[in-house]
């Protein structure tokens, strides 16, 4: 920010800043979301962050595609990303893992439980996403 001087010896120096931009913003609101668990806050603002760097293909059937393929990073809008903005995009996905881990316990292996199977694959792809904007 720049100092701005007062308009006389009665007034002080004023600082402005610039304001935060709105990603970060969110991902703040975000976080406290999840802190104060208020999970249905924390996914909406956290879609709003991570749709902006992310790009989802439609979900073909699995006979088809691997699930993890279906979503992937943004990178040519990752690179051109302030990096405080970008360590706040690690944080965003993994709290969008987080709030797709709660799938209980690991199902009777002898039944079908495929849903499961693919949140599972989704949830760490998200992590393996947020290692590789770590190490950007």
């Amino acid at each position: 920010g720049t100092m701005i001087q007062g308009l006389g010896e009665s007034t002080k120096q004023i600082g402005t800043f610039n304001p935060l931009p709105i990603r970060l913003c969110r991902s703040y609101i975000c976080t406290m979301a999840m802190r104060l668990k208020v999970p249905t806050i924390a996914k909406t603002v956290n879609d709003l962050v991570c749709d902006y760097f992310l790009v989802q293909t439609p979900g073909e059937p699995l006979w088809v595609a691997n699930p993890m393929d279906c979503i992937n990073l943004n990178w040519p809008i990752v690179k051109q990303t302030p990096l405080p903005i970008l360590r706040s995009l690690v944080q965003m996905l993994y709290v969008a893992a987080e709030l797709q881990s709660n799938l209980g316990d690991i199902p009777d292996p002898s039944k079908p439980y495929i849903d499961q199977q693919v949140a599972r694959l989704r949830m760490t792809k998200r992590i393996i996403m947020a290692m590789e904007v770590a190490a950007y």
